[in-house]
């Protein structure tokens, strides 16, 4: 009796043990589960917070304006590096125009200058402080392969080329002759009249007009007297001939110099002046471009700001060409067709066609033409060269923040090392 009076008593211990040690653990689990639930409304508050915050950031990149740095040289001699302010080099190269030195005179290989100079009056793109700066301009103007190797050793010792090797950077290589040796600066973005280099690709090359400073042409008065000259001449050619690596044009004259609808004047023998070579210029309906310095020369632009259809002996990348249609005035001939089937057809062109051409033309000469008259903005009717150039530059903002953010984000290691290999595969991984 005893000792099952005992076994009950332990019984009832145990039994009331497990109904205390339910109503616990029930009540810890509720607690848990309250405090999980407040830590998860907690986690999905910070994610929605954190997920503001980067839709806040997206909203204002994409609001944002590009900005860009202009870098400051130091002073050298003339056969160095010029240290300036950008006043004193504007004034510096307009010391040269009116000197009138052969290799300014033209204005066709000022592209950077004019580029610059029209920077300096667009404050709303310009920051200075190059940790604020999306791309950084540097303002050096010349063709010395020794003078850009003291540029890239200078560039080399500033932490704005060291943060991201220069991919960020703004150059502008106006002639076919400016081509530093120095393969680092390959890795930045460069303004060039076609593609005189194919060791980079459409990323780090906009491609710019041969610049000419036609002012008398481009005013209101002008773009009248152009628009109103009859066109009597189908096919006109005026360059020079002297060189021996200039077969195409050779072959033109040739076959077409005493052709009675085109007139090709050998310009090392018959020098015009101006007037009398925009006279040619704008009573033609064709002007042949052939080959000079570059693929085209200044002739396309000159065709263009006058209203003359290029005639493109070679296809090639052209400026502009993602916001431009070449085939909507101009024709592309490859170099094996016979010139006299090219001017039969020429000839038979209807002259409707040949006015949309034209109107075409009027439409977008500007493009080919730095307006220091027209500010920028993105909704001008009529864009200029310079508007066009930050369009180019808008397209690869994302690109160049995705860079720096892939540069940024590695640890120091990794990042030293990421900074030894070339663009490509940090495009890539972007």
């Amino acid at each position: 009796y005893n000792t099952i009076k005992i076994n009950s008593i332990y019984i009832i211990i145990l039994l009331i043990g497990f109904i205390l040690g339910i109503i616990i653990s029930n009540f810890f689990f509720l607690v848990t589960c309250g405090m999980n639930e407040n830590s998860n409304q907690k986690l999905i508050s910070k994610i929605d917070d954190n997920n503001r915050v980067l839709n806040n950031n997206n909203n204002n990149n994409n609001n944002n304006k590009l900005k860009i740095y202009i870098m400051n040289l130091p002073w050298g001699n003339e056969n160095s590096i010029k240290r300036f302010t950008e006043e004193l080099w504007i004034e510096s190269f307009e010391n040269k125009l009116k000197a009138n030195q052969t290799r300014w005179n033209p204005q066709q290989y000022g592209t950077e200058y004019w580029f610059h100079k029209k920077l300096l009056q667009t404050p709303q793109l310009l920051t200075k402080n190059s940790s604020f700066a999306d791309f950084i301009f540097v303002p050096f103007y010349t063709q010395d392969s020794v003078a850009w190797k003291v540029l890239l050793d200078f560039l080399e010792t500033k932490s704005e080329w060291k943060q991201y090797q220069g991919r960020n950077f703004l150059f502008g290589w106006s002639h076919a002759y400016t081509k530093p040796k120095e393969s680092k600066f390959y890795n930045s973005i460069r303004m060039l009249p076609e593609i005189i280099d194919h060791r980079t690709g459409r990323f780090e090359n906009i491609i710019i007009p041969y610049q000419q400073r036609l002012e008398k042409y481009v005013t209101q008065q002008g773009r009248h007297w152009i628009l109103s000259q009859k066109k009597n001449i189908t096919l006109l050619f005026i360059g020079s001939l002297k060189q021996d690596n200039f077969l195409v044009r050779k072959k033109y004259f040739n076959f077409l110099s005493n052709h009675s609808a085109a007139v090709f004047i050998d310009s090392s023998i018959n020098k015009l002046t101006e007037d009398q070579y925009f006279k040619l210029l704008t009573t033609s309906k064709f002007c042949l471009c052939g080959a000079g310095d570059l693929w085209t020369s200044r002739r396309l632009t000159e065709a263009i700001l006058v209203g003359c259809i290029p005639i493109l002996i070679q296809q090639t990348r052209l400026s502009f060409d993602m916001f431009i249609d070449y085939s909507q005035f101009t024709y592309f001939v490859p170099t094996f067709v016979n010139p006299l089937d090219l001017m039969n057809f020429l000839i038979k062109i209807p002259e409707e066609e040949i006015s949309k051409k034209q109107i075409y033309m009027n439409n977008i000469w500007k493009s080919y033409y730095f307006d220091l008259n027209q500010s920028y903005s993105k909704n001008n009717q009529q864009m200029d060269e310079f508007d066009l150039i930050i369009k180019e530059l808008e397209i690869r903002l994302p690109w160049i923040r995705a860079i720096k953010n892939d540069i940024d984000r590695f640890s120091p290691l990794e990042n030293y090392l990421m900074k030894q290999l070339p663009r490509y595969p940090i495009e890539i991984v972007c």
